[in-house]
């Protein structure tokens, strides 16, 4: 299936982007991708107003390990 036939917005990063844009991390990608923001978490990001622990991110085909802080 193509992104196109999707009923949802996917933005992809390509190697090439990455590459264009010489990223070390992945901040350097997200700088200029529309709809994300950075989080004042350690490389975490919202998404379209959404935090990345209820959006998910994928990189490489894997979920990213999600990260939640629980009040003793």
């Amino acid at each position: 299936m193509k992104n196109k036939d999707l009923p949802l917005t996917l933005n992809t990063i390509t190697k090439e982007l990455i590459t264009d844009r010489q990223a070390f991390q992945l901040g350097d990608v997200m700088k200029n991708v529309n709809g994300v923001s950075p989080s004042s978490y350690y490389n975490q990001y919202n998404i379209r107003g959404i935090s990345q622990n209820e959006e998910g991110q994928i990189i490489n085909g894997m979920r990213t390990r999600q990260y939640y802080f629980y009040s003793p």
